[in-house]
């Protein structure tokens, strides 16, 4: 049982019965691997606009890449919804549950993209995000993605988590889609905006002062174009406000952004980030922040980057017709790229990536019609992501463990049903229990007594220890024994099994604690 969640993830290449029973054998077992555990997970639905920080230099992942990336990010969450100080995702978010034979993510589909595979080394005790370069698209991790859904029903993913608690030391693939547009493609990609950005991603609350909105303006007003707009609010930013991840919160009356950008002209990431993204909606830009961390060190031997929670993060996005989010830094400590001017500028940062026409005279797509299978081995997910090749064999496998399964069930159930239909059989897997627990039984002491000690140890089973110990003690010492027909002994160790189950594995686990504390 302690491997099931294994079991699962390897044979989750198949379909029809072997999903429903994988699922089904999640929840038996789910308390072995899931969010029974609890997670250390730096971010949450909500991220308000608060005081001093202190984060530390723990070392969080080490994320592997084919080569060094230009510029990176490792995403976590997506906010959208600016209110009272705090920023918090959609309210009509949906999270299903994606599997790694389900191919890549049902994402809009953008130009000028590049997909990039990353392996994830994960140093968290217990941790449930999945870390990936905006914009991930796959995983050879089972996953909760929660997202929201444009007109063409496209995933619009804001945060994804396994499925199953990750362990310091595990590491994981994800597959991401990065953006190669240059400067010049981002100015003349217009503003035809579609309605799932319009109604989501131009809020800005009435709490927004004046002055923030007539600054904003004085910045952009001599641009024609999101792109430029863009640069010149996180320029500003930049190079007026001064970096300081101690300051106080604003005062109660005062709105955060307003405080920072004229009271204190100080700030930390989640403020810069929040300044540049409501200036920008308020001049009909769609912008949002992120949250996840910087990109960290990078090591060209092993070719990976290693991020610390030093390197904890918020930045913006910016949405681009055709070319979809797009990130810009506007906090004055984190370097920026700049993006170059054009595809024929000869940075190979901007050269047309594979399976992307060098011009869109149309809405080419980076997604063709592959299947998606294809599309993650190219990725290069390994072969867990590539299951169907081998759902022959994992159907026979799943359908040979699901017969054990059974016989064993029915095997236990009807010896059960023998035993604890039986009043002296009964009492005696009673004392059975009792050794097991370590509870020793004196050769004068009367069941009633024996009972007692037993509900000493487990006291959430006072109820079926004294009926089923009460029930022998009738049948050996009364007379004029009948049967009590409202006697359910079944019902009695279908209350206490569990219990008596749960007592002896923690009595292990506090034994294996005691142990391993003396070896140490």
């Amino acid at each position: 049982m302690s491997a099931s969640y294994q079991v699962g993830d390897a044979l989750s290449g198949t379909q029809g019965p072997w999903r429903e029973f994988q699922d089904n054998w999640t929840r038996l077992f789910s308390s072995l691997r899931t969010y029974g555990v609890g997670t250390v997970d730096p971010y949450q639905d909500t991220l308000s606009l608060g005081g001093p920080r202190t984060i530390g230099s723990t070392l969080i992942m080490d994320v592997n890449v084919p080569r060094q990336l230009r510029s990176v990010y490792w995403q976590a969450i997506a906010y959208d919804t600016y209110e009272d100080g705090a920023w918090k995702i959609a309210e009509d978010v949906e999270a299903r549950l994606h599997y790694p034979d389900d191919g890549l993510l049902s994402v809009p589909q953008s130009a000028a993209r590049e997909s990039v595979r990353q392996v994830v080394q994960n140093y968290v005790p217990n941790t449930g995000f999945i870390y990936a370069a905006p914009q991930l698209i796959g995983s050879n991790k089972q996953m909760f993605v929660e997202s929201t859904r444009d007109m063409e029903d496209k995933e619009l993913v804001i945060l994804a988590r396994s499925r199953y608690v990750l362990r310091q030391g595990e590491s994981y693939e994800v597959v991401s889609s990065v953006s190669t547009a240059d400067a010049e493609s981002l100015r003349l990609s217009g503003t035809n905006y579609p309605d799932w950005v319009t109604e989501r991603y131009l809020q800005v609350p009435q709490t927004v002062t004046d002055q923030t909105k007539e600054l904003a303006v004085r910045l952009t007003a001599p641009f024609d174009n999101a792109f430029d707009k863009s640069i010149a609010v996180r320029d500003y930013l930049r190079n007026n406000i001064t970096y300081n991840d101690q300051i106080q919160a604003a005062p109660e009356d005062v709105e955060p952004v307003h405080h920072i950008l004229f009271d204190t002209q100080e700030a930390y990431c989640t403020y810069y980030a929040s300044a540049m993204a409501v200036m920008l909606r308020s001049q009909g830009v769609p912008s949002r922040i992120v949250s996840g961390y910087a990109q960290g060190e990078f090591d060209e031997e092993s070719s990976s980057y290693r991020v610390r929670a030093s390197n904890a993060h918020t930045w913006v996005e910016v949405y681009f017709p055709r070319y979809g989010w797009i990130q810009f830094e506007p906090t004055a400590t984190i370097p920026t790229v700049d993006r170059p001017e054009s595809y024929g500028s000869g940075d190979a940062f901007a050269s047309p990536v594979t399976n992307i026409p060098d011009q869109f005279p149309d809405d080419s797509l980076l997604f063709d019609d592959r299947p998606s299978t294809a599309l993650n081995n190219e990725s290069g997910l390994d072969s867990e992501a590539a299951g169907p090749d081998f759902s022959l064999w994992q159907a026979l496998v799943a359908a040979i463990v699901l017969l054990i399964a059974a016989a064993l069930l029915f095997i236990a159930y009807q010896s059960n049903k023998r035993v604890e239909g039986d009043v002296d059989r009964s009492y005696s897997r009673l004392g059975f229990w009792a050794s097991l627990l370590g509870i020793l039984y004196g050769p004068s002491e009367t069941p009633y007594e024996r009972a007692e000690k037993m509900t000493v140890v487990v006291p959430e089973g006072r109820s079926p220890i004294r009926n089923l110990t009460h029930e022998y003690v009738r049948k050996q010492f009364s007379g004029s024994y009948m049967e009590d027909n409202s006697f359910d002994p079944h019902g009695e160790w279908r209350t206490l099994r569990p219990l008596l189950i749960k007592e002896s594995i923690a009595q292990r686990i506090r034994g294996w604690r005691e142990r391993n504390g003396k070896e140490k």
